[in-house]
């Protein structure tokens, strides 16, 4: 018998180091105190079964790498060629959805670690 979690809860940013059991036990007693704050009754409660926790921290930390907070910054030389057109393809949405956002290509006195003119592609 496969048991599927009621809640599935997803970390941000910082988590690379915790994995699923460390987070489920972080958080699942702060979700069930919020809960009962907000007048939840005891049967409503979720058990730590009833929580599944998606771990992906890994995938941003390469091998021998901690990536936690204080570490230098990968580079674009840490990226491979999809990653680098995954980055331009969000920087060209964010520039789109947002007019705070500077678009890929365009004049700007603002300058982009390691790029030298037309970094955008």
């Amino acid at each position: 018998m496969v048991l599927v979690p009621l809640l599935a809860c997803v970390h941000g940013v910082g988590q690379q180091v915790k994995g699923e059991d460390v987070l489920s036990g972080e958080w699942t007693p702060a979700l069930r105190d919020g809960m009962r704050r907000a007048g939840a009754c005891p049967e409503a409660l979720p058990s730590a079964g009833e929580v599944g926790f998606a771990f992906y921290g890994d995938v941003f930390r390469p091998a021998g790498r901690t990536l936690a907070v204080g570490d230098a910054w990968l580079t674009a030389e840490d990226l491979d060629q999809y990653e680098r057109d995954l980055l331009a393809a969000w920087w060209q949405g964010a520039a789109e959805a947002d007019p705070a956002v500077i678009a890929p290509g365009a004049a700007s006195l603002a300058r982009v670690a390691g790029c030298s003119g037309g970094c955008a592609r």
